[in-house]
């Protein structure tokens, strides 16, 4: 790839990755043709159209759904490079197969025919997650993840998330190999903090950092290991692995090995001391209370998760990407005043 200003796709441009994603092109010279479900004016919106009057004329947005085959081909006319970041983050579903597995896996398969029909398009950033190389945090157990690491644990029934995004994962590489017109590159992070472009979040995230603010968990937080990283360096991952020579493959990305209590520890100096967690909740009260407070929250769940250190080898991407990551703790706070001025501890 090329250091000069590119013509690029970004799929799902009101998201929370996206929005990051694009400024960061545009401040870099680059024109993007986002896509968007609808382009009737809404507070969803706001952010961008604030980005095309920053950056004027670079910014283009188009109508695209992820199930309507043939949606996204006039987003991508011209486009080099194809970030595809549009797909649902949400743990809590009536039904995984409409409402994770259908817009991830079809979804994706869809961007990708756009993308066979599309000459111009030399390569695809594909936004995927840890979760598709880790389902349970129990799989540590045999040593730190990378991007060897395949989830082959998730279903439908059990963290249906994590299986709709390695189950489109899988697909991509699928129809990547297929073919040698254009290259496939995904980036894989693990759990993103740091502030949103737009107004109201709706990221998992932002939820994780309101249920703490508000008191949700203040008897205690469950010892879940996780990886964090700030959602600008995820950006920058991206834009790194459109235009190094170099890039190639699955990339983890993950700032800091830790855990749910830690997100706390970093709202310390904001947040009400008598609202966050002052303890790690024993992994025998979790087993007892968690699946009577949170659906998600299943006995087998909590085994295989809790308790269990979560460990990663970030080699790969701090080399090929010349990546460094910064501290999530600043992030993390900003998540929570920008809750807290849009009124999500109001009473």
């Amino acid at each position: 790839m090329t250091n000069e200003p590119l013509t690029v796709c970004v799929t799902g441009a009101t998201g929370y990755v996206a929005g990051h994603l694009i400024e960061r092109l545009l401040a870099s010279g680059h024109r993007v043709q986002g896509t968007v479900r609808s382009l009737s004016k809404s507070p969803k919106l706001q952010a961008l159209y604030e980005l095309s009057e920053r950056y004027p004329d670079r910014l283009e947005l188009f109508q695209a759904d992820l199930l309507v085959q043939g949606s996204f081909r006039p987003a991508m006319r011209g486009c080099s490079v194809v970030f595809h970041t549009a797909s649902p983050f949400t743990l809590r579903v009536a039904h995984p197969q409409r409402d994770l597995l259908d817009p991830a896996l079809k979804g994706t398969l869809n961007v990708l025919d756009a993308v066979e029909q599309t000459a111009s398009v030399k390569r695809v950033v594909l936004t995927s997650s840890v979760v598709a190389m880790l389902g349970d945090n129990q799989e540590c157990a045999a040593g730190a993840i990378d991007e060897s690491s395949w989830n082959d644990s998730s279903s439908l029934d059990h963290l249906p998330y994590a299986y709709s995004k390695v189950s489109a994962e899988r697909a991509a590489w699928q129809r990547a190999n297929q073919q040698s017109r254009w290259q496939l590159i995904t980036i894989n992070p693990t759990l993103v903090v740091g502030p949103s472009l737009g107004s109201n979040p709706t990221s998992e995230s932002f939820e994780l950092v309101r249920q703490m603010g508000a008191g949700d968990l203040k008897t205690g937080a469950p010892r879940w290991g996780m990886g964090l990283v700030d959602v600008r360096d995820v950006a920058e991952a991206h834009v790194q692995a459109a235009v190094c020579p170099a890039a190639n493959g699955r990339y983890l990305c993950n700032a800091q090995d830790s855990e749910l209590f830690e997100i706390a520890n970093a709202l310390r100096t904001l947040a009400p001391r008598s609202l966050l967690p002052k303890y790690r909740l024993p992994t025998w009260l979790v087993w007892l209370v968690g699946p009577m407070i949170d659906p998600v929250m299943t006995r087998r769940v909590i085994r295989r998760n809790i308790g269990h250190p979560f460990r990663s080898n970030t080699q790969k991407i701090r080399n090929d990407l010349n990546l460094s990551f910064r501290d999530v703790a600043p992030g993390i706070r900003e998540m929570y005043q920008q809750l807290e001025q849009e009124g999500a501890f109001s009473p």
